[in-house]
C-alpha cells in the first residue's frame, strides 16, 4: 500500500513548489515596482523639481518600509 502514501506526498510536494513559485513571482514583481518607482523619482529630480520628486519620494520611504516589514515577518 505504499503507492496510497507516495500520491499525497507527491502533491504536497507539488504544492510547495507552486507556492516557492508563486512567492518568487511577489518578489520580483515588487522589485520592478520599485524599479518603476526610481524612475518616476528620477524625472523630477532631473527638471530640478525638488517639489515634485519629494512627493515621489515619500510613497517610497512607506512602500520600502513595508517591503522590510514584511521580510522581518517572513524571515527573508
Amino acid at each position: 500500500m505504499w503507492w496510497r502514501a507516495a500520491a499525497p506526498r507527491a502533491r504536497r510536494e507539488e504544492l510547495r513548489e507552486q507556492r516557492k513559485a508563486e512567492q518568487e513571482l511577489v518578489r520580483e514583481r515588487e522589485k520592478l515596482k520599485s524599479q518603476h518607482h526610481l524612475a518616476t523619482l528620477a524625472a523630477p529630480e532631473a527638471r530640478g523639481d525638488l517639489e515634485g520628486a519629494e512627493k515621489v519620494r515619500a510613497p517610497l520611504a512607506d512602500t520600502q518600509q513595508a517591503i522590510e516589514t514584511v521580510d522581518y515577518v517572513n524571515g527573508t
